[in-house]
């Protein structure tokens, strides 16, 4: 040893300065070589006493005679004067130390490098089991172990992995320990030795020593980690060094559990991220969820996942959109179609059935194979207590999975972000819809109201209300009733898709009474219901709605339509035969009042005729022309009436015509009817009650007349006559308007009797009846 050197030096006096050199040299080359290798704070221990000692070795020795503010035999004289046995001892001392010291920090070298190397090996990805497998057996073979086992607890559910991997794949006879040992360290959280009391029972069972730490990360225990077959006990460095290690391999199994929630994290949402663009990217709502569905089949392992709708009293669901992995003919989700409506009538959340479900499957579901089926309620809103705000979903996804598949929360997760996300589009289509249906309303009910505006004919407004309502619904065929001013059925006007004008329908008696033209408020009717006589045998149902215009009855447009339409429809129909009914109103009003004008018109004419004509024959054919504008006829007759009311002739003809000028008898003459009635009548020839009456004064091409007779004072002087050749129809305000026209022509007949009377008495002595010098000057001026 060179130190035993030094102090010895040092107590020589010829050696004292370079005694003094060499222990400081020593002293410096001990702390430099502690900083170089890292262990400064082991190394500084070792120093310390070097550096005690060549302080009082080195200390310079003064004469005795000489005085620096110390005594001669203070202490610092006496150490200088250390005798050698006493350097001695102190020199073992310090190699003591450091040796104790050396091992120290060899000991604590060959841990840092172990877990150096485990950190290297951990490095790799711990979810491949592989990788496990490689980190303990470079721990087992680090430690002279035989084996190494690792239990991990994947999660909080029951599944764990159980490891055991011999350091020499030849060594088939390696110790293992039993997994009751790892999951007590895994549940405790203690390590376990088989130096420890509690280990004896199992080192019986081992045979060879062991140690058994828990793996832990933060304040989680992942598992345990153990090795087996070192030959000795277990220190508390080598405890200690394993404790660190399974620190290590717990935060590398978090790490990987992390990286793996993540990575399943990521792909889930990368899952959903797909499915949500395949709704929008194909175009139509249909594909769209096809593809979707796709997506959610192949990323889930989903045996099958569909989409259904309800139906309108939301009773029955039906399937819209289905994608399986099954084999053919195996269809899970249309199995249980009944019981899909019930499960989720009232719900907004999803219902799981099944494994990890609140409930158990249904019965045939569970026969074929099925594991687990997810019902997904897809409810635009919601109220505070979880319900739906209308009490029924606008759709439901339904998920079925295999046994075997395993669908935790998260993947019940995705599936309940995929149905938020097709709840969303499906509103946004709504949405989408429902603004084309109200352009398309507006457009229809514009359309409408622009037609009902630009005439008052009433076959050109029904034709443009036809054509104009396609455009809102979709019908087969429509039909329009109207009420006469009688309360009898006009002919019934019949639309084809489109509008397109179809043949007139007649009405029968019975079809007044019908319910249907009854009706205050629109109603619906099916196929089966009981229609009236003028429809034809219809194929769909369709809706009914009253013409009611300021509360009176025009009648009923009937309409036979290709598609349901819901109450918000059935509303807008409503408006647009609303506008109808007005314009045909008005329409009727306008005719009314042209028809009046016309009359007044005519009236006016004729009270100009009555005091311009001067004789009978000019007056009659006066009043054809302006009665033609009143009432339609093919011909116009005059027949005169004997004094004694016996006998009729014929007098005039609108327009001229040969006539048969012979006398019959009033009794036996048509014309006996308006005599007989005082008053305007329309007669019919195939009228039974005229049987047997001559109609020979009226002409043989005589089919239905307008007769009316002529008063002169309280006498029936003539009648006269409008002749229709096919059947007119004459209506009451026409033989109104004819009457008063008898009225104007007895007037006429009146004033030009009068007339005559007085002309005869210019010409004709009062007394005696003999012409007069007037009459003779009137002839002379004729014949000359």
């Amino acid at each position: 040893m060179w130190l035993p050197q030094i102090v010895t030096a040092r107590v020589c006096p010829n050696n004292e300065r370079a005694l003094r050199g060499v222990v400081f040299l020593a002293v410096s080359l001990a702390a430099v070589a502690g900083t170089l290798v890292g262990f400064l704070p082991d190394l500084a221990l070792i120093s310390l006493p070097l550096g005690a000692l060549a302080a009082r070795v080195a200390l310079p020795r003064e004469p005795s005679g000489h005085r620096r503010g110390a005594e001669p035999d203070s202490p610092t004289v006496r150490d200088a004067r250390l005798p050698v046995e006493q350097a001695r001892r102190w020199d073992q001392m310090i190699e003591a130390e450091v040796g104790r010291r050396a091992a120290t920090i060899e000991a604590r070298n060959r841990s840092l490098a172990i877990i150096n190397a485990v950190s290297l090996a951990l490095a790799e990805p711990m979810d491949d089991p592989a990788a496990l497998e490689r980190a303990a057996r470079l721990v087992a073979r680090l430690l002279d172990a035989r084996s190494a086992q690792a239990y991990h607890r994947r999660g909080d559910g029951p599944e764990a992995l159980h490891l055991a991997v011999p350091v020499d794949c030849t060594d088939f006879s390696a110790p293992q320990l039993p997994a009751s040992l790892l999951e007590r360290v895994t549940a405790s959280g203690r390590p376990l030795s088989s130096s420890d009391p509690e280990g004896a029972e199992f080192l019986a069972v081992v045979g060879e020593a062991f140690a058994a730490v828990p793996l832990v990360a933060g304040r989680r225990r992942l598992g345990a980690f153990a090795l087996c077959g070192t030959g000795a006990s277990w220190s508390d460095s080598d405890m200690r060094l394993l404790l660190l290690i399974g620190r290590a391999f717990g935060m590398a199994l978090e790490n990987a559990g992390l990286f793996r929630a993540e990575l399943a994290t990521a792909h889930r949402e990368r899952m959903v991220a797909d499915a949500v663009q395949a709704i929008a990217a194909e175009g139509s709502l249909e594909r769209g969820v096809d593809a979707a569905l796709q997506v959610l089949v192949t990323r889930t392992g989903a045996a099958e996942v569909a989409f259904l709708r309800p139906d309108r009293a939301a009773q029955r669901l039906s399937v819209v959109a289905e994608v399986s992995s099954q084999s053919p003919g195996e269809a899970w989700v249309r199995e249980g179609e009944a019981l899909w409506a019930g499960l989720v009538r009232g719900r907004s959340t999803a219902l799981v059935l099944g494994r990890g479900g609140v409930g158990p499957l249904p019965a045939p579901l569970t026969a074929m194979g099925a594991e687990t089926v997810v019902l997904l309620p897809l409810v635009a809103g919601t109220g505070n207590d979880g319900e739906t705000a209308d009490g029924s979903a606008k759709g439901v996804l339904v998920a079925v999975s295999r046994v075997g598949t395993g669908w935790g929360e998260a993947t019940v997760d995705c599936f309940v972000r995929f149905a938020l996300a097709l709840t969303c589009q499906l509103e946004a289509d709504a949405l989408q819809a429902l603004q084309r249906q109200r352009i398309r309303e507006l457009s229809g009910l514009a359309e409408i109201a622009r037609t009902m505006q630009s005439s008052a004919d009433t076959e050109r407004l029904q034709l443009g209300f036809a054509q104009a309502l396609a455009t809102l619904v979709r019908y087969r065929q429509l039909y329009i009733a109207r009420f006469e001013e009688t309360g009898a059925l006009l002919p019934v006007s019949a639309f084809g898709e489109r509008g397109k004008p179809l043949a007139t329908r007649g009405a029968g008696a019975p079809d007044v009474a019908h319910p249907w033209l009854t009706l205050r408020a629109p109603q619906r009717w099916d196929a089966k219901d009981v229609r009236p006589a003028f429809m034809a045998p219809p194929e769909f149902g369709g809706v009914a709605v009253p013409m009611r215009p300021k509360g009176q009855a025009l009648g009923t447009v009937v309409i036979e339509l290709l598609e349901d339409l819901d109450d918000e429809q059935v509303r807008i129909v409503e408006r647009a035969v609303e506008q109808l009914s007005l314009a045909l109103d008005g329409a009727a009003l306008y005719q009314q009042a042209t028809a009046r004008a016309q009359h007044i018109q005519a009236l006016s004419n004729l009270a100009r005729i009555v005091a311009s004509v001067v004789s009978l024959r000019e007056a009659f054919a006066a009043f054809a022309e302006e009665v033609r504008w009143l009432i339609p006829f093919d011909r116009a007759c005059m027949l005169l009436i004997d004094d004694n009311g016996r006998m009729v002739e014929p007098y005039a003809t609108y327009p001229e015509a040969e006539t048969a000028t012979e006398s019959a008898w009033l009794e036996s003459s048509i014309v006996s009817v308006p005599v007989a009635g005082g008053a305007a009548v329309a007669i019919r020839r195939d009228d039974p009650r005229y049987t047997g009456l001559d109609w020979s004064a009226l002409g043989s091409d005589a089919v239905e007349v307008a007769a009316v007779p002529v008063r002169q004072g309280t006498r029936t002087a003539a009648v006269f006559v409008l002749v229709k050749s096919s059947v007119a129809g004459y209506g009451e305000g026409e033989l109104e308007a004819l009457e008063e026209v008898a009225g104007l022509l007895g007037v006429t007949i009146e004033r030009l009797r009068l007339y005559e009377q007085a002309a005869y008495g210019a010409r004709h002595d009062l007394l005696t009846g003999l012409p007069n010098y007037r009459y003779l000057q009137e002839r002379l001026e004729e014949d000359v």
